[in-house]
């Protein structure tokens, strides 16, 4: 949405002049506050009851609006939106086209850019990163060093930590846990109270749900399920249309 600031419309609250910088479009109204070290620049729009405050920095086009907070050392920048009762703060970096909405928390020294989206009571955290056109949101949290990129969906209670993958077009849901170095990519499911974790790798059409486990080397491919109690791992591989609900710790199954 396009939002014009005309000659004589009111102005927020501002703590002092270094808050909000003469360069540029920049504004801050309505009932927004801007505050502490905090800085606007270029074509920023602080609107709403939104507050920045700390030694944030929002620029470029970034709009922060209706109940959101931006503080402590966080930067928004390019065309995010920041919206709803989002918080973001700690040492994180967001930018591009990225939305960060509802009751939604960005913190740590964690990065979103791309188209990404973070809404609902989700957590982005630590070193997490989520890019692309990728989706988090319900109850879902993301941190140490994972990364959600391209079209993936973390959502429901899912938690993606470690240095985790999840890309493509997979989705992570229910109360699956993805972690250690284990990735889930393509079209992919994870999903129940499953976990994938270790070097695991899921990808195709695969799906893992219930309270299966994949880890260790495992690999789980094409149109092969897990479930149940499951244990796939050591060098297993599951694959083609195998339906899986026993242990193993290697060999083909197809």
């Amino acid at each position: 949405d396009i939002i014009e600031v005309k000659v004589g419309d009111l102005g927020g609250w501002i703590e002092k002049e270094r808050n909000l910088s003469h360069e540029g479009s920049c504004w801050v109204y309505d009932n927004a506050k801007v505050y502490g070290n905090a800085e606007v620049y270029q074509d920023a729009l602080i609107y709403g009851k939104s507050q920045v405050y700390g030694v944030a920095i929002v620029e470029g086009f970034a709009q922060i609006f209706e109940n959101s907070q931006v503080y402590e050392c966080a930067v928004v920048s390019g065309l995010v939106k920041v919206y709803g009762s989002a918080e973001i703060y700690g040492f994180t970096d967001v930018f591009y086209h990225a939305k960060i909405y509802e009751n939604a928390k960005v913190y740590g020294c964690a990065t979103v850019t791309g188209y990404a989206k973070i809404g609902g009571m989700a957590n982005v955290y630590e070193n997490a990163s989520v890019g692309g056109d990728a989706c988090v949101i319900g109850n879902a949290k993301c941190y140490g060093f994972s990364n959600v990129s391209q079209n993936a969906k973390v959502f429901d209670y899912a938690k993606v930590y470690g240095r985790s993958t999840v890309g493509g077009h997979s989705h992570v849901f229910g109360s699956a846990e993805i972690y250690d170095n284990a990735a889930v990519i393509d079209w992919a499911q994870v999903y129940g109270h499953s976990k994938v974790f270790e070097d695991a790798f899921i990808y195709g059409f695969a799906e893992i749900f219930e309270n299966a486990k994949v880890y260790g080397e495992a690999y789980v491919y094409e149109y092969a399920k897990v479930y149940n109690n499951s244990q796939v791992y050591g060098e297993a591989r599951v694959y083609g249309n195998a339906k899986f609900s026993g242990k193993v710790s290697g060999g083909i199954w197809k």
